[in-house]
């Protein structure tokens, strides 16, 4: 029994140091290391397991239970990255604009049968003042020109990233990231006799998921080829976070040539406890941080507890509310945030 319970704490203490080390992730370059970034995407696991761990000695040997109680601590700044407790605010204004931001994905693949559904979101729980879209298609983009007037949509040929707004567009454009799919749109509308700028955001993808699936119906943990097939995804997010480090540096750029108020969502491939993330928020205001409740995990796809789509505010802004609405068409859930203009 002694021998079992040695083990497990010494277990415990090798997470918990897993769990320290993550939290230098938001810090650290994907060039200077490309483990500590691979951490920083495992936080939520690293998180549950010391969880775990500190539940388990409190009930049965307590003076354990604070190796993992003071990593978990110390990490309290990152956690509500990815689990808020706030309250929706209740103001009526005129200056008030709803937002919301989805990555149709899977989407694209919708059946015929379900299409009605698909589309009635656009008219109902997604109907706001702007809609970023990621990854649509022809298909897509024609269906919503003609089931969606009341909004002016600001796309462009061979680029799958639109938005959709119900204001008046003034300008429009587009960062060029070398793709269809990753790319990041905007467009400045006229809000209430204001200039605000919008941006529809893709960063590169990891490509892993086809990997995370094999893993997840198939792979052994004792096999070799399971831990080739994570090493590989592991591999893969490294090289494709120094991308995304490139493109949202480019967006952070674009946007510093304006003064005007500013909203930037989408799809950014990475978790809250990353360098790109970080970035970002050096600049801009996470909307879920402000007004999120619960558990902020947008991916519903085979890597659990992802938060990676994001609506981020200029300080022009302040958020009155933050939902991620469980649908099931795509493998991202469709985010939706309340902003009001301070003036």
């Amino acid at each position: 029994m002694k021998f079992i319970r040695a083990s497990l704490f010494a277990v415990n203490i090798v997470f918990a140091l897993l769990l320290l080390i993550s939290y230098l992730s938001p810090y650290v370059t994907p060039m200077a290391s490309k483990y500590i970034p691979i951490l920083g995407l495992l936080y939520p696991a690293l998180f549950t397991i010391n969880l775990a761990f500190f539940i388990f000695w409190v009930f049965t040997k307590w003076t354990y239970s604070l190796i993992s109680f003071c990593a978990l601590l110390i990490g309290i700044s990152a956690t509500m990255r990815f689990i808020s407790f706030n309250s929706p605010k209740v103001i009526k204004s005129e200056n008030l604009i709803n937002i919301s931001s989805y990555n149709l994905a899977k989407a694209t693949q919708v059946e015929s049968d379900q299409e009605r559904s698909f589309y009635g979101l656009f008219s109902d729980e997604l109907n706001d003042d702007v809609l970023f879209l990621q990854e649509t298609n022809k298909k897509i983009i024609s269906e919503l020109k003609s089931r969606v007037k009341d909004k002016e949509m600001v796309f462009f040929k061979d680029k799958n990233t639109i938005i959709l707004s119900s204001h008046r567009v003034l300008d429009s454009g587009f960062i060029d990231f070398g793709g269809k799919n990753n790319t990041c749109v905007w467009a400045d509308i006229l809000f209430n006799g204001e200039k605000v700028r919008l941006y529809s955001v893709h960063l590169e993808s990891n490509n892993v998921t086809r990997i995370a699936d094999n893993v997840r119906s198939s792979g052994e943990i004792v096999e070799k080829q399971t831990w080739d097939r994570i090493a590989r995804m592991m591999g893969r997010y490294n090289q494709f976070t120094k991308e995304r480090l490139e493109q949202v540096e480019a967006i952070i750029q674009h946007a510093k040539e304006i003064d005007y108020p500013t909203i930037i969502g989408g799809d950014f491939n990475d978790v809250p406890q990353s360098y790109v993330y970080a970035q970002m928020a050096d600049h801009y205001i996470d909307a879920f941080t402000k007004r999120g409740n619960g558990m902020g995990t947008s991916f519903n796809g085979s890597i659990p507890s992802l938060r990676i789509d994001y609506l981020f505010m200029s300080e022009h802004f302040d958020a009155l509310n933050f939902k991620t609405r469980k649908e099931e068409f795509s493998d991202h859930y469709p985010i939706q945030a309340e902003f009001i203009l301070r003036k």
